[in-house]
């Protein structure tokens, strides 16, 4: 209990130290920041549901990550940079971003809605959860293939609904962006997959970061509690549907299963620190993998390493919580040890440091399309490191295209740089 205490205290001391360093320059919206915010928030939820059976060592590894991603920010943010602009640099057209979000929203809304409609609603739902959960479903090299693309295009969608949100200042036309989410919320019916509705909102908050750090938006803390005044309910229908999700995966009819779900999804938010401390608490040594978890996606494509569904088979299991979820610092310990995780989290926060000093001052397109990632890598962690999944690595290179697209269309109504 003392040890817990302790722990929550360094919490407290990293997330208040990181709010007053950061709050001058818009760096609330630098990815240091955010990887303090959000993990500070992730630490202090699993510790409250930790049994504290398994120690808290796993608890002061990521910790000392934090440390690290903050301290390689700094350097690399502080770096001078030549003003060259590889690619070019990025366009905002609102025009361009109605029309995309437009044709692509009608057309996956379309698709999904009559699958949805096929499948026989949500008892399909739950059929097709359980059958590709025990493996009883398998799927052609074509189906996958544009499963894959399917889902490029469906996170594609919110990634343009957050950047027209932060350059559209008319509030009834900003509407538009929550379409973007509707294409998801159909696809977790029709497969009860909480995953992707949890990408499209990282990527609808990645692509509103991005715009507003090219607007120059004053964005200081009192920004944070604006948006918590205005947009709570929006938390709490995200909690609904993540409960619902888990609900339909097992079945509506029972009262048992619904709070089951609702235990799940305490597991789901906070179980993967817990997971990771249990798993690194247990670790006698470990044979370097080089980037092979961290980066399996390219692994995969190259045919080094095989990804399997779930990536870990084994499961954490505690009186309070229960999830086969490690965190990407599992991955990364497995690849390159436990010292040398925490120096690859540095350079990790170094490389995205140069990316927003390079982002600030020329708004490349390359600068912009690894400062994503960059943010992409720090809000997914709690799960995996997207760039296990090869939907994920992809999209970013075909955002790229996009924004060299939209360059050379005519521009009626073009968001300028601040």
């Amino acid at each position: 209990m003392v040890e817990k205490v302790i722990i929550a205290i360094f919490i407290v001391t990293i997330f208040i130290t990181g709010l007053l360093h950061y709050r001058k320059k818009n760096g609330l919206l630098s990815p240091s920041f955010i990887m303090v915010g959000f993990w500070s928030f992730m630490l202090f939820g699993a510790l409250i549901l930790d049994d504290g059976a398994n120690g808290f060592v796993g608890y002061w590894w990521i910790i000392l990550a934090i440390i690290f991603y903050v301290c390689g920010y700094n350097v690399g943010v502080r770096i001078k940079l030549s003003n060259k602009r590889i690619l070019g640099s990025i366009s905002i057209n609102k025009d361009l971003m109605k029309f995309t979000i437009k044709l692509i929203g009608t057309v996956l809304t379309i698709y999904y809605g009559i699958q949805f409609v096929q499948n026989g609603g949500v008892t399909g739902t739950a059929q097709n959860a359980y059958e590709y959960y025990t493996g009883e479903t398998s799927m052609s090299l074509f189906d996958r293939i544009l499963n894959q693309f399917q889902s490029i295009l469906m996170y594609s969608l919110p990634f343009l609904g957050g950047q027209f949100f932060a350059c559209e200042d008319d509030r009834k036309k900003r509407m538009l962006s929550v379409f973007t989410f509707i294409p998801t919320l159909l696809s977790m019916l029709v497969s009860s997959m909480k995953l992707g509705f949890l990408v499209a909102i990282m990527m609808f908050v990645i692509g509103y970061i991005t715009v507003a750090i090219y607007r120059g938006k004053h964005i200081n803390y009192k920004f944070y509690l604006d948006l918590l005044r205005k947009y709570w309910w929006v938390a709490i229908a995200f909690v609904f549907l993540m409960i619902f999700a888990l609900t339909i995966r097992m079945g509506l009819n029972n009262e048992f299963y619904v709070q089951v779900a609702i235990r799940k999804f305490y597991s789901y938010a906070f179980g993967s620190p817990a997971a990771f401390n249990y798993w690194l608490s247990n670790l006698n040594e470990v044979t370097l993998e080089w980037g092979t978890n961290t980066f399996m996606s390219i692994f995969n494509l190259l045919g080094i390493k095989n990804r399997v569904h779930g990536v870990y088979l084994e499961s954490y299991s505690s009186t309070t919580l229960g999830t086969n979820v490690y965190t990407a610092f599992r991955g990364l310990v497995l690849d390159f040890g436990v010292i040398g995780a925490l120096l690859f989290i540095l350079i990790l926060g170094f490389f995205a440091g140069v990316m927003m000093k390079k982002y600030r001052t020329t708004a490349s397109i390359l600068s912009f399309i690894f400062l994503s990632m960059s943010y992409l890598f720090v809000l997914y962690s709690f799960i995996l490191s997207p760039y296990a999944y090869t939907n994920l690595t992809v999209l970013f290179p075909i955002i790229a295209v996009f924004e060299l697209m939209s360059r050379r269309v005519r521009i009626k109504n073009k968001v300028e740089k601040v």
